[in-house]
């Protein structure tokens, strides 16, 4: 069985989940700073994809001061890069596309 062309999409549930603990790690859960961080990160992902959560992710880099939050980062780097291709939720919500799993994992 063959069902044409695929264009997948990883679930934003679990990419955002990634992103917002890395804020954490670097702004701690109640601060205005991770709130502020962690929205326009949102926003970034949501409308750039990759291009740019790899920019965000940058200048987070810069902040780094130890070892430890440095390799969860470059983790996190890595998983985006590796879901590149799958990180089109702009153009799914334009489509009127789902972006998350929930309906396949609630059949299940």
């Amino acid at each position: 069985m063959e069902f044409g062309k695929v264009r997948e999409c990883l679930d934003v549930y679990h990419a955002l989940e990634h992103l917002s603990g890395i804020g954490k790690l670097f702004y701690g859960e109640g601060p205005a700073a991770y709130k502020k961080w962690y929205a326009s990160s949102k926003k970034d992902l949501l409308s750039g994809g990759y291009t740019l959560i790899e920019k965000r992710l940058s200048m987070l880099e810069r902040e780094v001061s130890t070892d430890r939050p440095r390799e969860s980062l470059r983790r996190l780097r890595g998983y985006f890069l590796d879901h590149s291709e799958r990180l089109n939720y702009c153009e799914r919500l334009l489509e009127g596309r789902a972006m998350g799993s929930g309906q396949v994992e609630g059949a299940c």
